[in-house]
C-alpha cells in the first residue's frame, strides 16, 4: 500500500491531507487522490493508522532520536508501513488484509512495546490505535479518534501501554479536563476520604469492596473478612457522610467513576 518515501515529501503530503480532510476543505480532494497515487498509497487498501508520543527521560536519546529509531524499526521490519512524523508524535501506517488484520495490528503494537520498553528507559510513552481505514477518506475520523485517545491516555495516567479509543469504555465519551477530574473526585468523594483520614477508616476500601461484587453486601462482606452487620453499618456511615442513597442508580454510576478515576490518580503518586 505504501512506498518508502522521502520523508519531506511524505509530510508535505499529509500536511496538504490535513487541510482537505481534517479541516473539511473538501475542494481540494481530487488532487489528494491524485497526490496520493504518485506517492505509493493505495487508496483502495485497507490500513491502520497508529499514534505513538513520546516523553523522553533525562538520561533517554532526545524525543527526536527516539522517533526516528521508531521509523527505522518499523520500515525494517514491517512491509508496506510508514512513519509520519508530527509535531508531537509519530503516526504510523501499515497495510492490513481483511483476513489477518487483528493479527496484524497486534504483532505492530507488541513489537512497538517491546522496543520503546527497551528504548525508554526514564521516560514514558503511549501508543493510541485510530480506527481501521477502507479507503484514503478514513484516515480524518482514524488520525481524530487516535489523537483524542493520546489525550484520554495522558489524563488518566495509562502510560507505556496500548489503547484504542474503543477500549477506553465510558472514557471514551469525556472531554479531558484533568482539573475538572480533580474536582469531581474532591466533589463526590472529599467527604469520605476527610473522614477516612481524620479517624484512620475505610469507607472509601469498603465502598470499592462494595461495587466489587456488584452490591452483593453479604458476599462483599465475605471477601473482605468483614462481619454482614459492620460491613451494613459502614455503607449506612457513608450514605450519612456524604448524602448519597446507594440505591440510586446515578449516584452509583457516579461513584463508581470517581473510584476509578481516583484509582488513576493514586497511580501516579
Amino acid at each position: 500500500m505504501l512506498n518508502r518515501i522521502k520523508d519531506a515529501e511524505l509530510n508535505n503530503f499529509i500536511e496538504e491531507y490535513d487541510k482537505c480532510f481534517l479541516e473539511r476543505n473538501i475542494e481540494n480532494e481530487e488532487w489528494v487522490h491524485h497526490r496520493a497515487l504518485q506517492l505509493g498509497f493505495d487508496v483502495n487498501s485497507p490500513y491502520q493508522l497508529l499514534t505513538v508520543e513520546i516523553q523522553a527521560g533525562r538520561n533517554d536519546k532526545s524525543r527526536v532520536e527516539l522517533y526516528q529509531h521508531i521509523r527505522e524499526l518499523c520500515l525494517e521490519n514491517f512491509t508496506n508501513t510508514i512513519v509520519v512524523m508530527k509535531p508531537k508524535h509519530a503516526v504510523i501506517f501499515t497495510s492490513i488484509d481483511a483476513i489477518n488484520e487483528n493479527s496484524k495490528v497486534k504483532e505492530l503494537t507488541d513489537f512497538l512495546i517491546t522496543h520503546l520498553q527497551d528504548a525508554v528507559k526514564e521516560g514514558t510513552w503511549w501508543i493510541a490505535l485510530g480506527t481501521t481505514c477502507n479507503k484514503l477518506r478514513d484516515y480524518a475520523v482514524s488520525y481524530r479518534k487516535a489523537v483524542k485517545t493520546l489525550e484520554i491516555m495522558k489524563a488518566l495516567r495509562i502510560e507505556k501501554t496500548a489503547a484504542s479509543n474503543e477500549s477506553l469504555g465510558i472514557f471514551s465519551l469525556i472531554e479531558i479536563n484533568p482539573q475538572g477530574f480533580t474536582e469531581f473526585i474532591q466533589k463526590t468523594l472529599g467527604a469520605l476520604a476527610d473522614y477516612d483520614k481524620k479517624h484512620k477508616t475505610q469507607l472509601i476500601d469498603t465502598l470499592k469492596l462494595y461495587y466489587r461484587y456488584n452490591g452483593n453486601v453479604l458476599k462483599a462482606a465475605r471477601e473482605g473478612y468483614l462481619n454482614p452487620s459492620t460491613m451494613k453499618y459502614r455503607l449506612r456511615r457513608i450514605k450519612d457522610i456524604t448524602g448519597f442513597d446507594l440505591k440510586d442508580s446515578d449516584v452509583n454510576l457516579q461513584l463508581q467513576f470517581a473510584l476509578k478515576l481516583m484509582d488513576l490518580e493514586n497511580s501516579d503518586t
